[in-house]
C-alpha cells in the first residue's frame, strides 16, 4: 500500500514535470515543417484500425490496453490541432465566394472567363477545403470512440479481476487448509534465512563486503548522534511552558525528522546495505522489502503523530486541539499503524509465502477485518473533537468544543468530512463481509484503498491547519494586526475577509488536490482524469451549448470588471461632475442610475458574448417562456418598467418630500424595484414603484419648494375680529421664514357654536419647513392673545336631564324618608358628553 501510494504520488509529479518540460520544449524549439494533411489522414486511419484490430481481439491485458488508449489519444490529438486550419480554409474560400457574389442566372449575359474560372477555382477550393474539414471531423470522432472503447474494456478488466470470486469462508475446509499453508509459508520464511546462514555464503561475503558494512555502521552511529543532538537542540523541552509560535513550529519539524524521518532512511540504508552486500537472496529479498516497508510505515506514521499531535506536551502543541482530543487520537493513530504494519509485511513478503487462495482469502479477511475496526475507532466523532486555546502560544483548552462548533471550526472543509467519515465507515464495516462471501480481490482493493485515501486526507488536513495557523498569525496575532496586516495597513475587518478569502482558496486548492489524488488511488486513469479536467476547463457540450470553466470565469471577471467600472463612473458623477453643475438634486440622481443601468446592460453583454451564447436562441427560449414570464414575473416587470418611468417622467425625485399610501416623508433612493422614503421618524418606507403610478401622490415639492402653511383659531364672541386679524398678521410678518411675497393672510372661516374661527395663512420658501413654522406661529398666537386679554373659548354644551321628580320619590323610598322634591337642575358638560 505504502508502494502504491508512492507511486501515484510520483506519477503525479512526473506528469507535472513532462508537461512543464513538454510546454518549455514546445516554446523553445522551432516547428518540424508542416506534412500534407492528405498525408497524415492515411497514417491516422491506418493508426485507428490497427488499434480497432488489437482491441477486437481481446486478449490485451490493462497495461497493453494503456499504451492503446495513449495512441488513440495521441490522434486523437493531433486531429484537433489540425482542424481549425482546414476550417479557415474553407471560411476563406466560402468568403471569397460571397465575395464574388451569385453566378448569373439563366438568361442574363455570361461572365468573364477569367470570373468564372477563378469562381470554379474557388468553388473546387471550397469542395477540397470542406472534404478535409469532413474528413478529419470523422477521423476525430473515430478517436473518440475508440478511446471510449478502450476505456470501458479496461474498466471490464478492472471490474472482472476485482469481482473474481474465490474460496468461501463460510467452508470449514478452506480455514483448515489455509490454516495449514500459513503456518508451512512463515516456517518457510523463517527456515530459508537461516539455512542461508548455515551454509556460510554469507559469512564469506559479509567479510568480502566488511568495509560497506562499516561504513553502513559508521553511517548509522552518525545518523542516531545526529538524530540526538537534533532533539536536544531544535526539539521540544518539557521545562519549556511558554514556547512561542516559531519556537513550536521549529520544534514539530525536528520533532518529525528525528522520529520519523531519519529512523526511516536509517531502514532504508540496513535494507540497501544487505541487497548490495548479499546478505539476502533474490528469493527472500520480497520478506526483506516487506520488514523495511513495514517498519517505516509504522515509524513514520507514529512518528508525525507525535510531532504534529504531542499528545503529552500540550504547551509545544502547534494545532489547536485540547489535550483530551489529542490523546485520544494519538492513540488511534498509533493502534492503526500497529495493525497494518504487519499486514503491510505480509503483503510484500507474499511472493516468499507461496500462498494458496485458501490462505490469501483468510489473510485478507484477518486484515480486512482488524484494519476495518482499527478505522472505526479512527472515525469516531468524540476523535475529532477540537477546542481553540484561550491565548495563542498558551495550553490547549480542557473541555473540547462541542460537535456542532467544531464542525463550524473546520469550516468549508466541514461537510466533506462528515461525508468522508461515513463513507469510511461503510467501507470498514463492508470489506470484511465481502471477504467473508469470497471475494478477496475487492475486498483487498477497498480496504487498502481506505487506508490509503485515509492518510492522505489526514495529510491534507493537518496541512491545512498549519496553513490556516499560518495566516492567522500573519493577519492576527493575539488580537492585534499580525505582520502581514502591518505591511499593508489592513484594519481587522479587512484582514478578517482577507483571511477568509485566502482560506477559501485553500480549501479549494486542496480539495481539487485531493480529489486528484483519491481518483488515481482508485483506479481512475490520469488520462480520464486530464480528459475531464481539460472538458471542464476548455469546454463541454450542453445540449447545442459549450460551457466552459474557463470562459465562465472570465465572463465573470469581465462583468465584475465592467459593472465596476460604471459603479466608479457613478461614483466620480455624484462626487465630482454633477455637484458643479446646475442640475437639481433628482436629476443628478436619474442620470447617475442611467449610467448604473447602461453598465449593467454592457456588463450583462459582454458576458453572454463572452460565453458565446447564440442571443438567437435566447430569444427564442424567451419567446416560448414568455407566457410564463408574464404570468410569474409581472409584478417584477411592472415595479421595473415604473421605475424606468420614474427615473424619465420624474413626477417625483430623490430629495421631495412626499405623501403616499399613507406615509410621509423625503424621498431618498429610486431603485428598479422599489422607492425608499424616509419620514420624519428616521424609518424607511419601501413603496413599489408601480404603487406610485397607480395611485395618487401629494408632492410638496415637485417643481419647486414654496408652500403655504395654514393655522385655524378660534375666539370668543366677545372679542374684536379686526383686533384680531391685526394679531393675527403680525405674527406671521414677524416670522424669519414666512415670506413677504405673496403676504400673509386672515379668513374668517365660520361662526362656530362657541367661538370665531379664523385662519393665517403664510407663504413660505421651504415647505418643509410648515411643521415648525406653524408650531412657531401657534405660540406667538397664544402669547399675543393673552397679552391682549382675548380669549380663546372651547366648546361648551348645556345638558337637561328629565323626571328629576319621579327619581326623587324613587331615593327618597329608598331612604325610608320623605323628602321634597327637588328642581330640575342644570348641569354643564363637555360637548363630548352629551347624550343628546
Amino acid at each position: 500500500m505504502l508502494q502504491k501510494l508512492m507511486r501515484v504520488v510520483a506519477q503525479l509529479a512526473l506528469v507535472l514535470a513532462l508537461s512543464g518540460g513538454a510546454l518549455a520544449l514546445a516554446q523553445n524549439e522551432s516547428p518540424p515543417p508542416a506534412r500534407p494533411v492528405a498525408e497524415l489522414l492515411n497514417e491516422w486511419k491506418g493508426a485507428l484500425d490497427q488499434i480497432g484490430r488489437r482491441l477486437a481481439s481481446g486478449q490485451l491485458e490493462v497495461p497493453d490496453l494503456d499504451k492503446l488508449r495513449a495512441d488513440a489519444e495521441r490522434v486523437r490529438t493531433a486531429v484537433q490541432a489540425a482542424r481549425p486550419d482546414a476550417q479557415a480554409k474553407a471560411a476563406a474560400a466560402q468568403q471569397l465566394l460571397e465575395a464574388m457574389g451569385p453566378a448569373p442566372a439563366e438568361g442574363q449575359p455570361a461572365e468573364a472567363k477569367d470570373v468564372a474560372k477563378q469562381r470554379q477555382q474557388l468553388q473546387a477550393d471550397l469542395a477540397a477545403a470542406e472534404g478535409r474539414a469532413k474528413q478529419l471531423e470523422v477521423t476525430e470522432a473515430r478517436a473518440n470512440a475508440a478511446v471510449t472503447d478502450i476505456a470501458k474494456a479496461i474498466r471490464d478488466r478492472v471490474a472482472q479481476s476485482l469481482l473474481a470470486q474465490g474460496p468461501s469462508l463460510f467452508e470449514a475446509d478452506v480455514w483448515k487448509l489455509g490454516s495449514q499453508q500459513i503456518v508451512a509459508g512463515l516456517q518457510a520464511l523463517a527456515v530459508q534465512p537461516l539455512e542461508r546462514w548455515r551454509g556460510g555464503d554469507v559469512g564469506a561475503q559479509a567479510r568480502a563486503s566488511s568495509g560497506v558494512l562499516v561504513l553502513m555502521f559508521l553511517a548509522l552511529v552518525a545518523g542516531g548522534w545526529t538524530r540526538g543532538w537534533l532533539l536536544r537542540r531544535y526539539g521540544r523541552d518539557p521545562l519549556v511552558t511558554d514556547a512561542g509560535y516559531a519556537r513550536r513550529s521549529v520544534a514539530t519539524i525536528a520533532e518529525g525528522c528525528g522520529r520519523a524521518l531519519l529512523p526511516s532512511l536509517a531502514i532504508v540504508a540496513v535494507a540497501a546495505t544487505c541487497r548490495i552486500v548479499g546478505l539476502v537472496d533474490d528469493a527472500t529479498m520480497p520478506a526483506l522489502y516487506g520488514v523495511a516497508a513495514g517498519a517505516i510505515f509504522f515509524l513514520l506514521v507514529t512518528g508525525l503523530d507525535r510531532a504534529a499531535l504531542a499528545p503529552d506536551l500540550p504547551a509545544w502543541r502547534l494545532l489547536r486541539i485540547s489535550d483530551r482530543a489529542a490523546r485520544r487520537l494519538s492513540w488511534r493513530v498509533n493502534l492503526n499503524a500497529a495493525v497494518i504494519a504487519p499486514l503491510l509485511f505480509l503483503s510484500m513478503a507474499a511472493p516468499v509465502l507461496d500462498l494458496g487462495d485458501e490462505s490469501r482469502a483468510i489473510l485478507v479477511f484477518i486484515g480486512s477485518l482488524a484494519v476495518g475496526l482499527a478505522l472505526l475507532t479512527v472515525i469516531q466523532r468524540r476523535a475529532w473533537e477540537v477546542a481553540a486555546p484561550a491565548e495563542a502560544g498558551e495550553a490547549s483548552a480542557a473541555a473540547a468544543t462541542p460537535p456542532k462548533e467544531a464542525a463550524e471550526k473546520r469550516g468549508l472543509l466541514a461537510p466533506l468530512w462528515v461525508l468522508l467519515r461515513a463513507l469510511v465507515g461503510i467501507g470498514a464495516v463492508a470489506s470484511p463481509l465481502i471477504a467473508l462471501f469470497g471475494y478477496p480481490n475487492l475486498a483487498r482493493y477497498l480496504i487498502e484503498n481506505l487506508v490509503l485515501t485515509g492518510i492522505g486526507v489526514g495529510l491534507l488536513l493537518v496541512l491545512r491547519r498549519v496553513l490556516a495557523e499560518l495566516i492567522d498569525r500573519a493577519l492576527i496575532l493575539r488580537g492585534r494586526p499580525g505582520p502581514l496586516a502591518r505591511a499593508f495597513a489592513l484594519t481587522e475587518q479587512s484582514a478578517q475577509m482577507v483571511d477568509f478569502w485566502l482560506m477559501l482558496l485553500i480549501d479549494t486548492v486542496l480539495t481539487g488536490v485531493g480529489a486528484i489524488l483519491a481518483l488515481l488511488q482508485w483506479g481512475v486513469r490520469w488520462a480520464d482524469i486530464a480528459n475531464g479536467l481539460y472538458s471542464l476547463l476548455f469546454g463541454f457540450k450542453v445540449g447545442g451549448v459549450t460551457l466552459s470553466l474557463i470562459d465562465l470565469l472570465t465572463a465573470i471577471t469581465l462583468f465584475s470588471l465592467v459593472l465596476a467600472a460604471s459603479r466608479m463612473a457613478q461614483r466620480v458623477l455624484e462626487e465630482r461632475v454633477l455637484p458643479h453643475t446646475r442640475l437639481d438634486v433628482g436629476l443628478r440622481n436619474s442620470f447617475k442610475s442611467a449610467v448604473g443601468y447602461v453598465g449593467l446592460v454592457i456588463a450583462l453583454v459582454v458576458a453572454v458574448t463572452t460565453l458565446g451564447i447564440d442571443l438567437s436562441r435566447i430569444a427564442l427560449l424567451a419567446g416560448a417562456l414568455s407566457v410564463g414570464i408574464g404570468f410569474g414575473l409581472q409584478n417584477i416587470v411592472s415595479n421595473f418598467v415604473s421605475g424606468l418611468i420614474l427615473l424619465a417622467e420624474r413626477p417625483i425625485k430623490v430629495g421631495d418630500s412626499v405623501v403616499v399610501a399613507g406615509s410621509e416623508g423625503v424621498v431618498r433612493r429610486i431603485n428598479v424595484r422599489a422607492t425608499e422614503l424616509e419620514t420624519a421618524q428616521r424609518a424607511t418606507v419601501i413603496i413599489p414603484n408601480s404603487t406610485l403610478l397607480s395611485q395618487a401622490v401629494l408632492n410638496w415639492t415637485h417643481k419647486d419648494t414654496f408652500g403655504r402653511v395654514e393655522v385655524q383659531v378660534g375666539v370668543a364672541y366677545e372679542a374684536d375680529p379686526e383686533q384680531v386679524r391685526r394679531i393675527l398678521l403680525e405674527c406671521a410678518t414677524n416670522h424669519p421664514e414666512v415670506s413677504r411675497w405673496p403676504q400673509p393672510s386672515v379668513l374668517f372661516k365660520a361662526f362656530g357654536p362657541s367661538s370665531m374661527d379664523f385662519e393665517l395663512r403664510a407663504y413660505l420658501a421651504n415647505v418643509d419647513l410648515k411643521g415648525v413654522v406653524g408650531s412657531d406661529l401657534r405660540f406667538a398666537i397664544v402669547r399675543a392673545f393673552r397679552e391682549a386679554g382675548i380669549e380663546i373659548p372651547f366648546n361648551q354644551s348645556e345638558v337637561r336631564l328629565r323626571d328629576l321628580d319621579r327619581l326623587g320619590e324613587l331615593l327618597a323610598t329608598v331612604r325610608g324618608a320623605d323628602a321634597e322634591p327637588a328642581a330640575a337642575p342644570t348641569i354643564v358638560m363637555p360637548r363630548e358628553a352629551r347624550g343628546g
